[in-house]
């Protein structure tokens, strides 16, 4: 099985269960997540970040629909969609590079659609 196989699975996991700390172990200490604002750099502020998504995502009514998984050795792809309380994500992607059985960079985009209330 490849090594970024088991890490997207526990990586995925730990999301769902918002679990900060197995979110955080899964990156490497140098990690880089990049996203439309820019650039997430390092366990600090990637824990600042997944903060803020899980207090979305734990809201009631979160839905969450995995469209494609693509993995090799050190490399993983997501696309999916979904929708929290708060926005509807279209055409969203995952792409993760491992090193070490660590992510050592986090690509992430899609459509994200704020709803009204």
């Amino acid at each position: 099985m490849a090594v970024a196989d088991d890490v997207l699975d526990r990586h995925m996991a730990a999301f769902g269960k918002q679990d900060m700390e197995g979110v955080i172990a899964d990156y490497a200490e140098n990690a880089v997540m990049f996203t439309a604002g820019g650039a997430i750099r390092g366990h600090d502020a990637l824990r600042q970040a997944f903060a803020g998504m899980f207090a979305e995502w734990g809201k009631p009514g979160t839905t969450f629909s995995l469209q494609q998984r693509i993995v090799d050795d050190y490399h993983a792809f997501i696309a999916w969609e979904a929708e929290t309380a708060d926005n509807r994500y279209e055409g969203a992607l995952d792409a993760f590079t491992l090193e070490h059985g660590k992510i050592v960079a986090h690509f992430f985009g899609g459509k994200i659609t704020p709803k009204t209330k």
